[in-house]
């Protein structure tokens, strides 16, 4: 297929169903942006014969004989325009923008030859960043950035020129020469078991290098949550499950030397699902034991370091562990109250110097050095808000209660 690109004649050989962008990529035109994949951002516009399209919903054959203009390629008053005006932030959408600005004398909404009103040429564009208040000034020639200046100046990006012209590299950008692709196998039941799964098809094909399944997972449960508290997160996800609990979870992994080989090698895996009945009722899996999470019971993975305090601990009084830190006290036996910790958490345990109206018992004539417990809210081990050489045991605001029999003894937490 011969098409002339941003002046040069090309030669281009299309695969069955490839579109526009595509191919363009594929020959190192990154000018053109992969985006949404479905002609609604217009990252990957280009001018076909003149007229704005958005390649990424164009048979590649379609373009047979034709002229295409990137940004790379467009006259260059509009980059210049936008560079000029910092019409853009992060930039991905830019090079779509300025070949769609370059063409609104051609746009499909033009009518009886006059150009296209900018807001019906420019809805198949979408910005992220901007709020297109800066598109609209590169639009209209305002000028907002200088070349150069002093701090406080409103500097030019460095990268201005590079990305007005789609030449600026994003991460889709990159070479991926000698690399693996990784394809997943989503589930297509909402619940169910997996009894047997069978890779030896996928595996020997060839240009597959791996299969991954349930029998490779690490056993290892994490959190996919994220909370300022990480004991708020439930330790019950694993990379590759037996039980599958929603529609696309991970099922099988394959890794092969292209991505459409990859995604090929999925279609060959054997799976045989125990179809189990999903739990839809938000009332139903507050239950005690929900149905979904009773078959694989989560592990609880390892907790992230706390961090230590800075400087020495004062070794005097009774009560000290090594380096200074203040043995656990030992469980009473209050009935209903929370375990005591063992002597690896308590000495994990984050500890901030802090003051006492009273003043510690032993702590001098100064009546400071007090401890104040820094531990998350779901502290489950028994913290005092004194140093073990003070007479008073008080319930700390993380929820600890310290045993009966120790308030108000120094003897029993030692």
């Amino acid at each position: 297929m011969r098409v002339v690109i941003d002046g040069t004649d090309t030669r281009l050989e299309p695969r069955p169903g490839q579109c526009l962008r595509t191919l363009l990529r594929e020959f190192g035109v990154h000018a053109v942006k992969k985006g949404c994949d479905t002609g609604d951002c217009g990252a990957c516009t280009v001018l076909l014969d003149g007229v704005p399209t958005h390649s990424c919903v164009v048979p590649a054959h379609r373009a047979e004989g034709a002229e295409i203009r990137t940004a790379s390629g467009v006259p260059d008053a509009v980059p210049e325009a936008f560079a000029a005006a910092g019409g853009f932030q992060c930039g991905f959408c830019t090079p779509g923008m300025v070949t769609t600005v370059t063409g609104l004398d051609r746009a499909p909404c033009a009518r009886d030859g006059a150009p296209a009103s900018r807001a019906a040429a420019m809805k198949g564009n979408l910005c992220r960043c901007t709020g297109y208040r800066a598109i609209s000034d590169a639009i209209d020639g305002t000028v907002c950035t200088r070349r150069s200046g002093r701090i406080g100046d409103p500097v030019a990006a460095p990268a201005s020129d590079r990305v007005v012209r789609g030449r600026e590299p994003y991460t889709l950008d990159t070479d991926l020469t000698g690399c693996a692709h990784l394809a997943v196998l989503g589930s297509p039941h909402a619940h169910a078991r997996i009894v047997s799964i069978d890779a030896s098809r996928a595996l020997a094909m060839d240009g597959v290098v791996a299969v991954l399944t349930h029998h490779d997972d690490p056993g290892r449960a994490f959190s996919a949550a994220r909370h300022q508290n990480r004991e708020d997160d439930p330790d019950d996800t694993r990379v590759l499950d037996r039980v599958l609990r929603y529609r696309g979870q991970r099922v099988a992994a394959v890794v092969a030397e292209t991505a459409a080989l990859a995604r090929r090698a999925c279609l060959e895996i054997d799976v045989t699902y125990e179809v189990l009945e999903p739990v839809f009722d938000p009332e139903v899996a507050r239950a005690p034991a929900p149905r979904c999470c009773t078959a694989t019971p989560p592990r609880r993975a390892d907790r992230r370091p706390v961090p230590q305090p800075r400087g020495r601990l004062p070794r005097r009084g009774g009560g000290r562990g090594r380096a200074g830190w203040p043995r656990p006290p030992t469980s009473s036996g209050v009935r209903g109250g929370p375990r005591a910790c063992s002597t690896r958490t308590w000495r994990r345990t984050r500890w901030s110097s802090g003051t006492s109206t009273a003043g510690p018992a032993g702590a001098g004539a100064t009546g400071a050095g007090a401890w104040t417990c820094a531990r998350p809210p779901r502290c489950r081990s028994w913290c005092a808000t004194r140093s073990p050489t003070c007479s008073a045991w008080t319930g700390m605001p993380c929820g600890c209660t310290p045993p009966a029999s120790a308030a108000g003894s120094a003897v029993s937490r030692r």
